[in-house]
């Protein structure tokens, strides 16, 4: 079997998907790319790129970045892939603290975008991220109705582990933040940390 050159094909259709056209050169139709392609003759290589660039972030969700991740693995493009990855792999198992571990998850998606934009580059395509795609996915966290969200327990149950606990809170913060504003957020924030402090003495007392 033929081992399929990809650089010749992104060299022949390259002139389509640099134009949005739905025909390359000879008049064939080509679907764009969409998270969890698997190659095919017509793979959008361009596409998954571009798609990689502008909309990989966090708010795209952990099912459709998995799915971007296997498009890009499938294709072979490891390099591209291994920071998208690593962002992943924080996400499935963020451990104790999940703020840094959202930091480390920002920081790969970030690397990973990056190097989505340096390829392109190299195949000669001049093109940047639109910033809207990125604002219209962060302000479309707050269009939820948290109403109708089911967290991990109820108020009249007990919380079985620490990650139980911060997932639950993060959705009830973003919520209240959605709803009562910025002023809201830092009255949460200086709640939480007395709560912290409570925390801490409660410890502290049991450990004597």
């Amino acid at each position: 079997m033929k081992k399929f050159n990809s650089a010749k094909w992104i060299r022949e259709h390259k002139e389509a998907l640099l134009n949005e056209s739905p025909l390359d050169r000879k008049g064939k139709m080509y679907r764009g790319f969409q998270p969890g392609d698997m190659w095919r003759n017509d793979f959008d290589y361009i596409g998954m790129l571009k798609y990689g660039a502008e909309r990989g972030f966090y708010e795209l969700g952990e099912e459709t970045l998995q799915a971007l991740y296997e498009s890009f693995t499938d294709v072979n493009y490891h390099r591209e892939a291994q920071d998208l990855g690593n962002a992943l792999d924080w996400m499935q198992d963020p451990g104790q603290d999940v703020n840094a571990a959202q930091e480390k998850i920002e920081d790969f998606l970030a690397m990973f975008r990056k190097k989505c934009l340096s390829t392109l580059d190299v195949m000669g395509v001049k093109w940047q991220p639109d910033p809207s795609i990125e604002r219209d996915m962060r302000e479309g966290i707050h269009e939820v109705d948290y109403s109708t969200m089911r967290l991990k327990s109820n108020i009249d149950q007990k919380w079985d582990s620490t990650d139980t606990m911060m997932d639950d809170l993060r959705q009830y913060i973003g919520s209240a933040v959605a709803a009562g504003g910025p002023e809201l957020g830092l009255d949460l924030a200086e709640a939480l940390k007395l709560m912290m402090n409570f925390a801490k003495g409660e410890a502290q007392t049991a450990g004597r």
